[in-house]
């Protein structure tokens, strides 16, 4: 788990990655199911990636080009515990520090866009046609007609 100091928060990404999509898949469901259920943890956000690709994408810090990474993102030390229990069937890795700073950004975001609104926000993609995060935290969709 890292802890990072940004804007007067410290917030905390856990960060695991596994060797096929379909363990990814598993451990994202179980951490959005098992979190979802306990008081406090609705300030987590989840993300299930893509294996790391070259050229253009951010980089992770994985060396594997092969591993499916799924991270969790929260203001808070309980729930980033939680999930670091909930994810450790998967094999840990330290994220470069730019590719935290985006994932922290696009949790920001997020919360910013949907202050106020009371439930949770999913939002799912095709494992094939996922969106592209950028160093700002913005995420973007793939062009129309390009898979």
């Amino acid at each position: 788990m890292i802890a990072r100091d940004i804007g007067g928060q410290t917030w905390y990404v856990v960060a695991r990655h596994y060797p096929t999509a379909t363990m990814a898949r598993r451990a994202f469901d179980r951490l959005e199911a098992k979190l979802d259920l306990s008081m406090g943890d609705e300030g987590i956000g989840l993300y299930r990636m893509s294996p790391r690709t070259k050229g253009g994408n951010l980089d992770s810090g994985i060396t594997n080009d092969n591993a499916h990474p799924v991270v969790a993102v929260t203001l808070d030390l309980a729930t980033a515990r939680k999930a670091d229990r909930l994810a450790r069937d998967g094999a840990e890795w330290e994220p470069l520090p730019d590719f935290c700073n985006a994932l922290i950004a696009r949790r920001a975001r997020v919360v910013m866009a949907h202050a106020g609104e009371a439930g949770r926000l999913l939002i799912r993609r095709p494992d094939e046609g996922g969106a592209r995060l950028y160093q700002d935290g913005t995420m973007r969709e793939r062009d129309p007609g390009r898979g």
